[in-house]
């Protein structure tokens, strides 16, 4: 199993390899699906959290937990420690003042793994300093999503749910939150899974599948179909907006 083979690295990685996150090194992670993403370690903040996330995960597809892609493994693990040790104004300087170089639209958090207390500090040091980076956030973890400012203007939070029991109960202590900012995603690995209430996006591991009414319905995400480059980073603004827009 790929989640295993990966907390069995992890294991190592954490153990062995204390290179911090140099001065001058990207914050930032780049792929076609999502364009730029700041990623972390997926064994370190979301490794199992619900069996069919632990199924399809597309951090642990295409090889990334073998011994070739270790520099990928090692890079999430330093961009965590980094905001586990830095302060949180330092550390969202240092994430704007890169978005900007890169001339990006949006700041994509947890591209790869999810969120730690530390990260939602920097995410709410952004939001209100810098109001004019449009963030997106994604996450399965109600107790630090719901941390996350809720006068922020800018910024589009994704809780990310799926069949499971687990995930069930997890979208349950989200609602009960009661957070203004936040959407939901579906992850449909059958067309006959039915679509809890509430759900605003869907995200289909399989071609053909019939388009809900209640939700719009994006490309794989799962890792298994090819996307354009930057698809999500062109696109992922607009899960932020109510239904009709």
């Amino acid at each position: 199993m790929a989640f295993e083979r990966l907390a069995e690295i992890d294991r190592k990685l954490h153990a062995d390899y204390d290179e911090l996150l140099g001065d001058h090194e990207s914050v930032f992670s780049s792929n076609t699906k999502l364009g730029w993403s700041i990623d972390f370690s997926i064994a370190r903040t979301c490794l199992g959290r619900t069996p069919i996330c632990s199924a399809v995960c597309y951090g642990t597809r295409r090889g990334a937990v073998q011994a070739a892609n270790l520099d990928v493994l090692e890079k999430h693990l330093r961009v965590l420690r980094y905001f586990q040790e830095a302060d949180a104004e330092v550390a969202a300087w240092r994430v704007v003042t890169e978005y900007e170089t890169k001339r990006m639209s949006c700041l994509r958090w947890c591209g790869v793994g999810d969120l730690t207390i530390e990260v939602v500090r920097v995410i709410n040091v952004i939001a209100r300093e810098y109001p004019h980076v449009r963030q997106w956030v994604v996450s399965r973890i109600p107790h630090l999503l719901a941390q996350v400012d809720r006068r922020a203007k800018n910024i589009a939070l994704m809780f990310s749910a799926d069949q499971s029991l687990e995930s069930a109960l997890a979208v349950a202590e989200m609602a009960r939150c009661q957070h203004p900012l936040v959407r939901y995603s579906f992850l449909r690995t059958d067309p006959e899974d039915p679509i809890p209430d509430g759900m605003n996006v869907v995200f289909d591991v399989r071609k053909g599948m019939p388009s809900p009414p209640s939700a719009f319905t994006c490309p794989a995400d799962a890792g298994r179909f090819p996307l354009k480059s930057d698809a999500c980073e062109r696109c992922g603004w607009r899960c932020a907006r109510p239904l009709g827009e």
